[in-house]
């Protein structure tokens, strides 16, 4: 739906071809009451399901006629380009799923990681005209700790960090997607507690607060020694100093 919840979606024959279509943002899955075929994009596309069993994903359209919309003629200038798909097949114990009263679909852990390995890939970018290796290496290895069920949305500086002071700040957004526990083994809950000296076990940290989204208004200071509490489909940012 958003990125964030997958809409269950009923088959209704009365609709016509155009009507069965719905947009998907990041997966679209089909499933019985033993295994669920999902497909994770790695862009939006109209996806529709027009027969039990099949998954049908438009990669791209056009129109041939006016539409009487503003364009005054049809769409002829196509234009190439690449898109990455990926499919997941999971088993599943759901003997009585056509009776559940649910219209989310909960993607599984594995589902999340491989959509966020799609989706977020790592980019490393490096402005001096030579490689340098050994800032590359420093990057990709940075002493970043979270569990397996948080996702970290960005880690950046801040504009107003101080380093003629020697302090520098650095703005955290941390996400912790729902996942349907019966694809795993790992024990998971509602909630993820952790701590920041767990995150950054290499870092010497000197204040940490959380803000709300925007990073306009501070909502409270925490203790290095603190615990994070992040529940199910919860944002949270901090600002971090070192």
């Amino acid at each position: 739906m958003n990125g964030l919840q997958v809409v269950k979606r009923v088959r209704y024959p009365t609709l016509s071809d155009g009507g069965k279509f719905y947009p998907a943002t990041t997966l679209a899955a089909i499933q019985d009451e033993g295994t669920r075929l999902s497909v994770l994009l790695s862009q939006a596309h109209a996806v529709s399901s027009r027969a039990p069993g099949e998954l049908e994903i438009l990669l791209d359209r056009s129109l041939t006629t006016d539409d009487h919309r503003g364009l005054s003629g049809g769409i002829t200038s196509l234009r190439v380009t690449s898109q990455n798909f990926k499919l997941l097949i999971e088993q599943q114990n759901r003997p009585h799923w056509e009776e559940e009263d649910v219209h989310l679909l909960i993607p599984s852990l594995k589902s999340h990681h491989l959509s966020s390995r799609l989706n977020h890939p790592l980019v490393v970018m490096v402005s001096e005209p030579q490689l340098d290796v050994n800032a590359v290496e420093r990057y990709v290895k940075l002493p970043l700790t979270t569990p397996c069920d948080v996702h970290v949305v960005s880690l950046r500086p801040l504009q107003h960090s101080v380093a003629s002071s020697g302090r520098f700040d650095y703005a955290l957004v941390l996400h912790k997607p729902a996942a349907e526990l019966q694809h795993t083994n790992q024990s998971l809950t509602d909630y993820t507690k952790l701590t920041v000296t767990s995150i950054f076990p290499a870092i010497n940290i000197t204040k940490i607060s959380k803000y709300s989204i925007s990073f306009m208004n501070e909502l409270e200071q925490i203790s290095n020694f603190s615990t994070l509490n992040i529940t199910a489909m919860d944002i949270v940012a901090y600002k971090i100093s070192v």
